[in-house]
């Protein structure tokens, strides 16, 4: 599995400097960004499958919740650096040119996991049932059954969002990618406090509870976003609320549903 990941890392990290590559040479084309992006977005479902691998290979069942939480953290601290650092590099060097930087996080990624001394279960004997075996077991675990369907329903509406948002705040709204970058990586330190009690809050109030807790709170607060208008001041300050609040919600839900997933689903 980590050999998948990676595999996955590297493939991604060529997939993304394409698109740079290509820019700089003056042949970067819409066919080629929906290429890359339905490629990135296919390797990137195999690095996260072959994660849940390795994340219970690693670590004890008894600190699944402690280890969600402080590998969210650190994903956190890159929204808080990272996001900033990003919507600079857009404004100073044009996205494409950014792109350069992301595909190195790809290479640094898989040069860490090859670090990674821990020794995998063995694979599980070959089903011949394939994807069907595995959509029978989600169907008759009404824990895993729930939990993808909320997270599903939540990330497709999310994706629409996301695919909307940066051009409304830099169109619409006249916002500089910097000022979005700032914005938002300020707002993710909401993320960082979020991942240091989550461990606290699923222990008093139950792992089922926080995790509904945020399923609201992570989509709830953007909607503040679109209603956003008046001086840029205000359109900044709501912006940064919604991002706050919403990056709770994304903490809460990303912890509690990985620490469910790891411990529910068989290796």
């Amino acid at each position: 599995r980590r050999r998948v990941m990676i595999a996955t890392d590297l493939v991604r990290a060529a997939l993304t400097a394409s698109i740079p590559i290509a820019y700089a040479f003056g042949h970067l084309t819409w066919p080629q960004l929906y290429v890359v992006a339905f490629l990135l977005g296919s390797a990137s479902v195999v690095f996260f499958v072959a994660y849940g691998g390795v994340f219970q290979s690693i670590v004890p069942r008894e600190d699944y919740v402690q280890a969600q939480s402080v590998q969210n953290g650190t994903r956190g601290a890159s929204f808080l650096f990272g996001t900033s650092l990003g919507g600079a590099l857009v404004q100073l060097l044009r996205g494409p040119f950014a792109l350069a930087v992301d595909a190195g996080s790809f290479v640094w990624s898989a040069f860490f996991l090859n670090r990674i001394d821990a020794e995998e279960p063995p694979p599980t004997p070959h089903d011949s049932g394939g994807v069907l075996t595995g959509l029978k077991w989600i169907r008759n675990n009404p824990i895993i059954r729930a939990e993808l369907l909320g997270v599903a329903t939540i990330n497709l509406f999310n994706f629409m969002y996301f695919a909307l948002v940066m051009l409304y705040l830099t169109r619409h709204l006249g916002l500089h990618p910097a000022t979005i970058g700032l914005v938002f990586g300020i707002a993710a330190v909401g993320t960082l406090g979020t991942s240091a009690v989550t461990g606290r809050l699923s222990t008093r109030f139950g792992v089922g509870p926080i995790f509904l807790v945020g399923c609201f709170l992570f989509p709830a607060p953007l909607i503040i976003i679109p209603a956003a208008s008046g001086p840029q001041w205000l359109v900044i300050t709501l912006l940064f609320v919604a991002e706050l609040i919403s990056g709770v919600g994304l903490m809460l839900l990303d912890i509690l549903a990985g620490a469910m997933m790891a411990g529910v689903i068989p290796t």
